[in-house]
């Protein structure tokens, strides 16, 4: 008996299998999630230096790429063995520490393994053995790393959003015939998801870069949602949208991740000096970077100061940024509701990230508010009596 026709007749066995892949295929999503943005980093770099370099060759940096150099620990550089790269088993052995310098491990990595695991047999069990469980989980593997490196530096590279965007096509036209199946689409829904997806949001990048002269958000926003139009038909993209809306605004206007990681890291910031213009200004809330760290990149020729509470108690008035007025006067109108998460949400982003969310989610709003009024009047004729002439 052939495996295909074990894992079709034992829907469990095959939930089990997907499981153990989703072991592994969360180890190499780490990888991924670690080390594409370190490599986008060095080729931008690579390229800056060439163009400043001009004629002369630019110095080679050792290869770095998803296979080499071999992975090692961040503290003391050991190699890691195969038996201590072993998807949540190694982690577990190893007590969450190295097995070289007992430097502890961040349990991320575990966790990422983890639920790429989960993720993974929850998609075996709802679509059961087949092809639409296949694409079904290389959609979900590739949102989960897009997932977590966007959290991580913000960045949608487009090494995974155009391969992405191309394959949800690609099996559409291949999967066409499969009219049970919610993954894939046909091939005509998923051609205009492309398109939506990527126009929705180009579109109000554009009026917003008309109205105001600065960018609201990046181009791997638009390949995202159109590689998810792709996938899931057109008929998704203001689900995904308006779900995306509120997940946003709950995460950072209640979690606010963390903001270490969601502002200025002044240590960073040292190593990046010599990219800065002179008398550029750093901002930093209080809590963030101390008064004498902030003096320290005063010494380096950048203005910096503190925001917030508590930033009398760590800076000299001098220092200070009379923030209370302005938050003040956005909190007034806005108690509760969309008013109210912009004012939270306006403490960690600037309003040019926030104003086209929320101008594409009052667009969304009033259209659908539109299209169920009229849908209301054509199934409810008798509801809406027209006026006698």
């Amino acid at each position: 008996m052939r495996l295909i026709d074990v894992f079709a007749a034992q829907p469990a066995l095959f939930i089990g299998a997907c499981l153990v892949v989703g072991l592994l295929i969360g180890s190499f999503l780490n990888v991924v999630i670690h080390r594409l943005p370190v490599m986008l980093e060095r080729q931008w770099r690579a390229e800056c230096a060439h163009l400043a370099a001009g004629s002369e060759p630019a110095p080679r940096e050792e290869r770095f790429n998803l296979v080499v150099p071999r992975s090692a620990c961040p503290a003391c550089r050991a190699p890691i063995t195969a038996w201590q790269n072993i998807p949540l088993v190694s982690f577990l052995v190893l007590r969450g520490r190295c097995a070289a310098c007992r430097a502890p491990i961040s349990v991320r990595y575990p966790l990422i393994e983890a639920l790429t695991a989960v993720m993974s047999a929850a998609v075996a069990w709802r679509f059961g053995f087949g092809a639409a469980a296949l694409a079904a989980l290389v959609l979900t593997w590739f949102l989960i790393a897009l997932a977590f490196i966007d959290m991580d530096t913000q960045y949608l590279p487009d090494s995974l959003t155009l391969p992405l965007l191309w394959l949800g096509l690609l099996v559409s036209l291949a999967g066409a015939a499969q009219a049970n199946a919610s993954i894939p689409v046909d091939l005509r829904s998923s051609v205009i998801g492309a398109a939506a997806g990527y126009l929705s949001l180009w579109s109000v990048y554009q009026l917003f870069r008309l109205a105001t002269g600065k960018e609201g958000m990046g181009y791997g926003d638009f390949k995202l949602l159109s590689a998810l139009g792709a996938w899931l038909g057109w008929q998704l993209i203001l689900p995904i949208v308006l779900v995306a809306a509120a997940v946003g605004a709950e995460l950072i206007g209640v979690n606010n991740r963390d903001l270490r990681d969601f502002s200025v890291d002044v240590e960073r910031t040292f190593s990046l000096l010599g990219a800065m213009p002179d008398g550029a200004l750093i901002v930093a809330e209080s809590g963030i970077g101390s008064a004498a760290q902030l003096r320290r990149l005063r010494e380096h020729g950048v203005h910096a100061a503190l925001i917030g509470e508590g930033a009398s108690a760590q800076a000299t008035p001098d220092e200070l940024i009379g923030s209370m007025p302005v938050g003040g006067a956005e909190a007034i109108a806005s108690d509760v509701g969309l008013g109210y998460r912009i004012f939270l949400v306006r403490r960690y982003l600037a309003m040019d990230i926030i104003l086209p969310y929320v101008a594409w989610i009052a667009i969304l709003a009033v259209g659908i508010d539109l299209a169920l009024t009229t849908l209301n009047r054509r199934l409810f004729p008798w509801a809406h009596p027209t006026r006698s002439q």
